[in-house]
């Protein structure tokens, strides 16, 4: 095959949100780029933004379209669905959902070509018990409660509008890790195994990148800092209007994890560092942290040179479990009661080999022996081999796994 013939062939991006340097990264889209591939990007954010970018600089970049409307898409999707491979980044391992429903619907209609790339997955199926008065103190949060039980039968009744209705279509390839996410995929949509292409995370990519960079360093080496993987959880748009809620509010959470940090850097002389969530804008938030530093676009090295790594549930974890170091997984009072994120969380914590840190209850934070939290129980293996390496391949990345089965498909 050719340049020119390559060329003329598309693989187009559709994203529900405005896209960030840092989601070009992350998706690979520097290295499609520089590749044979006609890179294209669709922004759907004006038709369902799911997330918004806090302020930060948007990704400006040639192969971006904004579509504002579904008629607009729809012309998209009519002149380009024949020579054009679509990857899904709205749906993805989670299936259906109702807020994409028109534009699957679209797709169906257009006989659209797509893949699903799952980057980096979370255990977010439930595989833990609830008691009764858990649930009962769930529901009490009628607000919370009422938005989630939204979201929930939207999601229920978008799977029938496919099995009985047939209105969707499936993806022709999924990229993803053996987790147990992708075989609820598999038995739910009946989906062949035979076009799963597993592949490492894009977190892994970038750690063998870290270490080939730096040979002298090792995933034991660390400085007496603590690095808490911020994901601007008060004002996490992944929440977003129409797909959940947020499981924290701002004048709540803020203090509790300040009072925390205090407790750390206190107990154990350990100096904490904000790694910042790469789509927040600290600038419009200032002290937020108190006095303590914030670092942008350093995750990686900041764990990878780190005593101790505090989170909730970010993919990020990804960094502290491929370096072996400890990790607390903090949970707030708001948390607890927070339907579906305290299970989330729960279930992150299992995944992990850990116990959540409750930060808001002070007699389970007297039980606790910080002084040794290196040596706390944890099994990251578990998680490894679900959600950041797959064991039946070897090294490569994510780009080169797309670029390949791109050329095949042509």
């Amino acid at each position: 095959m050719t340049a020119t013939n390559s060329r003329s062939q598309a693989l187009i991006f559709i994203f529900p949100y405005a896209l960030t340097q840092w989601d070009a990264i992350k998706f690979g889209l520097p290295a499609l780029q520089q590749s044979e591939v006609n890179l294209r990007v669709l922004d759907l954010s004006a038709l369902i933004c799911t997330r918004s970018s806090h302020n930060v600089p948007l990704l400006q970049e040639s192969y971006i379209t904004k579509i504002h409307s579904y008629d607009e898409l729809a012309a998209e999707l009519a002149a380009n669905a024949r020579q054009a491979i679509y990857v899904d980044n709205i749906n993805g391992m989670n299936g259906f959902q109702w807020q994409g429903r028109k534009i699957f619907k679209l797709f169906k209609k257009f006989k659209v070509n797509y893949w699903v790339v799952e980057v980096g997955s979370l255990p977010i199926l439930a595989n833990g018990n609830n008691s009764v008065i858990k649930k009962l103190k769930k529901l009490l949060h009628f607000k919370k409660a009422y938005t989630f039980a939204k979201w929930k039968i939207g999601k229920i009744l978008v799977y029938y509008q496919w099995k009985l209705l047939k209105q969707y279509q499936l993806p022709v390839k999924i990229f993803t890790s053996d987790s147990e996410l992708l075989k609820h995929y598999i038995a739910k949509y009946q989906f062949d195994p035979a076009k799963v292409i597993l592949i490492h995370s894009f977190d892994h990519d970038r750690y063998l990148t870290y270490l080939r960079e730096n040979p002298a360093s090792t995933n034991t080496s660390s400085e007496k800092t603590c690095v808490f993987l911020d994901q601007m959880l008060a004002t996490h748009s992944d929440f977003g209007k129409n797909v959940s809620f947020s499981p924290v509010t701002a004048a709540k959470y803020i203090p509790s994890l300040n009072r925390f940090f205090d407790m750390i850097e206190s107990k154990l002389g350990l100096k904490i560092i904000i790694a910042a969530s790469p789509r927040a804008n600290y600038e419009a938030t200032p002290g937020i942290f108190g006095n303590r530093t914030i670092i942008k676009d350093k995750t990686l090295e900041l764990v990878a040179n780190s005593s101790l790594v505090l989170m909730h549930s970010t993919t990020a974890v990804s960094f502290p479990v491929l370096f072996d170091k400890p990790i607390m997984l903090l949970k707030t009072a708001e948390m607890v009661n927070a339907p579906g994120y305290a299970n989330f969380l729960d279930n992150m914590a299992r995944s992990l080999g850990l116990s959540p840190v409750l930060i808001d209850d002070e007699k389970a934070l007297a039980n606790l022996d910080f002084n040794n939290y290196h040596q706390w129980p944890r099994n990251y293996d578990n998680y490894k081999y679900k959600y950041v390496m797959s064991k039946q391949v070897q090294a490569s990345t994510i780009p080169e796994f797309m670029i390949k089965e791109f050329n095949h498909a042509q």
